[in-house]
């Protein structure tokens, strides 16, 4: 009864923090929009197996299997298009995540409180709301994974079903992005290879039997798309789906996604997402407090959770910060460890002392990214071999003495406190000076975002009786745009810069006699050409809307 209770709690949560707002915001100007687009175009340009033809960039987009594409454009067939019904399958996804890590720690943590705490801290932790609301793959691949290593985790001591059902999860995680999904089994590979190390040679021999069920059942629900694709398009698929994606990424440092930290840009990273929650990671990482948290090779499968997926981003030469999701969630987990052990009072006082300030010191660094500008300047100076300038140096160094003093006090004052109930209080104060900040920090994607599209799209509904639609690529201006009511041939309006608003204006005589809108980016309020037949209808921050008289 009280795991029923604590998932409907948590599903609510969930639910108000990922839906709330969901489509008051425009669509990103880049993933969104590039699914966005490939979802749209389902019964336009492109069918249900093949988007090629209605993807941004063609199969540079498409390369991606489409199990996303196929829910975003199933909820904007029964709900129209719109920018809730293409986020929500990401927001459903990151609702699953919640409760399926919630229900994974359950069985790996002794005490059930552990569960709670790691399903609360996903939620409190900012980077993952922020991709939950988007429409993007990174969360609902994320997603299968945590079920396929949680059925994964049952199947290693329970029934073979569990690694079917793990397969299940894997293949439809292949079916949403290339390859990624390929970690759940890599994961509980390497676990089960060290279960065998360890001397569990029957519980090893199982696990090896169920990672080649799942490997086998994930590969037969994945390949019928695959081969299609193949039939298709030839080995000009597998350029795009493997040599781009895979080991282009892999070798070099695509579209600028490099950094100057080399092997400490994820450390970083784990910092920068973690924020008030990253010296409680280190606290669970450690054995301080924690050795009895966790059951019979719990702490194992975790450090497997989260090495794999480290080691392999590490070696990959495009460093892309959506990645660090992949190993985010068993980080939440040992945070969640530090917590529930600072909270009973199970670490030294010193210790409890001294997260209080780190806490607060990690708060201020993963918000300032002046501070961390300043870090990857020095690094790269001292990777070429100079002094780094003081204008970057200083801020560093002097965050890092005035932290490290901070901390240094804070420990040893706590330390001198003997009764027990001041050393409880330092323990719980440490605790709620962390999850004060997260939660704050956590709600703050609920008001990001401008509506400058909405406001646009709504007052073209009111000029075409047409379904506005959302996005499309304009070959002219070459970048992505929204768009709207769509003709028998064209779109019935375009998007242009104001620098070509005149061309758009003359140039826009409809064959059909229809009278077409024409909307220039603008901004503030600048002087915008004008046109003959043409007369400024309504303008917002972003967007003037011209209409022929």
């Amino acid at each position: 009864m009280t795991a029923r209770r604590d998932l409907a709690i948590l599903a609510v949560a969930a639910a108000l923090l990922y839906f709330i707002r969901l489509g008051s915001t425009d669509l990103a100007f880049w993933d969104e929009i590039l699914y966005a687009t490939r979802a749209l175009s389902i019964g336009h340009e492109s069918g249900w197996l093949d988007q090629t033809a209605g993807s941004v960039g063609g199969l540079w987009t498409a390369a991606h299997p489409p199990l996303l594409i196929w829910q975003m454009a199933g909820l904007t067939a029964l709900f129209g298009p719109s920018e809730w019904a293409l986020r929500a399958p990401a927001a459903l996804a990151g609702i699953g995540c919640v409760l399926v890590l919630y229900l994974l720690v359950r069985r790996l943590a002794i005490d059930p409180a552990v569960a709670r705490i790691a399903a609360g801290a996903l939620l409190l932790t900012p980077y993952f709301t922020q991709y939950a609301r988007r429409a993007q793959l990174d969360v609902p691949v994320l997603f299968w994974i945590l079920l396929c290593l949680y059925c994964g985790w049952r199947g290693v001591s329970g029934p073979l079903r569990w690694f079917a059902l793990s397969g299940v999860a894997l293949g439809l995680g292949l079916m949403s992005k290339i390859l990624v999904a390929f970690l759940g089994p890599i994961i509980l590979g390497v676990f089960v290879l060290s279960e065998a190390v360890s001397g569990s040679r029957g519980r090893a021999a199982r696990g090896f039997v169920g990672v080649a069920l799942m490997m086998a059942i994930g590969a037969a629900i994945a390949a019928p798309w695959h081969l299609y694709m193949t039939a298709k398009l030839g080995p000009t698929y597998w350029t795009q789906a493997l040599g781009y994606h895979v080991l282009s990424r892999t070798l070099t440092p695509l579209e600028g996604h490099s950094s100057s930290l080399g092997v400490f840009y994820w450390p970083h990273q784990i910092l920068v997402r973690l924020g008030p929650l990253f010296p409680f990671l280190l606290l669970g990482l450690s054995r301080e407090g924690t050795k009895t948290d966790l059951g019979d090779g719990a702490r194992r499968f975790l450090l497997c959770w989260v090495l794999v997926p480290l080691f392999a981003f590490t070696i990959v030469a495009t460093k892309f910060h959506p990645y660090v999701l992949l190993f985010l969630v068993p980080l939440v987990v040992f945070a969640a460890l530090g917590i529930h052990a600072t909270w009973r009072g199970a670490v030294r006082p010193a210790v409890a002392g001294a997260l209080l300030p780190a806490s607060l010191t990690c708060l201020v660094w993963s918000v300032s990214l002046t501070l961390q500008r300043h870090l990857e300047s020095v690094v790269a100076a001292l990777d070429s071999g100079y002094l780094p300038p003081g204008p970057d140096l200083a801020p560093v160094v002097t965050f890092a003495l005035g932290s490290g003093a901070a901390i240094a006090l804070a420990g040893f004052a706590a330390r001198l406190t003997s009764e027990g109930t001041r050393r409880a209080r330092i323990s719980r104060a440490s605790v709620v000076a962390a999850l004060l900040p997260a939660l704050v920090l956590g709600l703050v994607p609920l008001a990001r975002g401008h509506g400058s599209w909405r406001e646009l799209r709504s007052e073209l509904r009111r000029t075409t009786r047409d379904r506005v639609l959302l996005i499309c690529e304009d070959p002219a201006v070459g970048r992505y745009q929204l768009r709207a009511a769509r003709l028998p041939a064209r779109a019935a309006w375009t998007v242009v810069p104001r620098d070509s608003a005149g061309f758009a204006l003359q140039a826009s005589e409809p064959p059909d006699g229809s009278n077409p809108c024409v909307v220039v980016e603008t901004s503030g309020n600048d002087s915008l050409p004008r046109a003959a037949g043409y007369q400024e209808r309504w303008r917002n921050r972003r967007f003037v809307l011209f209409e022929r008289i």
